[in-house]
């Protein structure tokens, strides 16, 4: 495998090291996620459905696939494609939940995690149009 990685060109690691960031930070998104159950509280009707521990671990459980196939550099252009269509739904749909949460029930400090999660989704569209 670390043979595999030395014969990588300059971009082919760059973007490859980009993938692995991008799965680290998918990762640490639901593991924070998992650990705060009140994290999500607006609309109150739909706390539940927002703070579900299953959708956390579908987040970790991405990022954990998106991981693997970086460090066992996968090739398979539909299991990479497949996964950062999902890592940028997630980060689109976070982004739009936090910025709700920002808007409509006034704490404006989520806005910077509206903003980490646009830099996320932009992570993965540049990391995605080189893969």
């Amino acid at each position: 495998m670390i043979k595999r990685w030395r014969k990588l060109s300059a971009l082919e690691m760059f973007v490859n090291l980009g993938q692995l960031g991008i799965s680290l930070w998918v990762i640490a998104i639901g593991c924070f996620l998992i650990g705060d159950k009140h994290y999500f509280f607006w609309p109150p009707t739909f706390r539940n459905i927002e703070n579900d521990t299953r959708i956390d671990m579908l987040i970790i459980l991405v990022g954990l696939a998106l991981f693997l196939c970086t460090i066992f550099l996968v090739e398979n252009k539909y299991v990479i494609v497949t996964l950062f269509t999902l890592v940028g739904a997630i980060s689109l749909a976070l982004a739009a939940l936090s910025g709700l949460h920002a808007y409509f029930a006034g704490h404006w400090e989520m806005g910077m995690d509206v903003a980490h999660e646009l830099a996320l989704l932009g992570a993965t569209l540049l990391v995605g149009h080189f893969k």
